[in-house]
């Protein structure tokens, strides 16, 4: 974690769990949280393909985002 990446999902989760293995009444909390990171994380994913697949179908806006260098979808 000193890198400023975040460990792998799998990673973090395990982490998690082995922290908090002898902690039933928050292993309880802690459980359905990590099931909604890891599909937020999935719909994240999916999302963002699909915005990679309109940007690359919009040319145009690709090359004006490269060009102008904002960073961010312009059109």
């Amino acid at each position: 974690m000193l890198s400023g990446r975040a460990p792998p999902a799998g990673k973090f989760e395990a982490r998690i769990e082995e922290l908090v293995e002898n902690l039933p009444d928050l292993a309880v909390l802690v459980e359905p949280l990590l099931i909604v990171r890891r599909v937020v994380r999935e719909q994240i994913g999916i999302l963002h393909r699909r915005l990679l697949a309109i940007v690359a179908a919009k040319c145009q806006c690709f090359l004006d985002n490269v060009i102008a260098q904002f960073g961010g979808i312009v059109r």
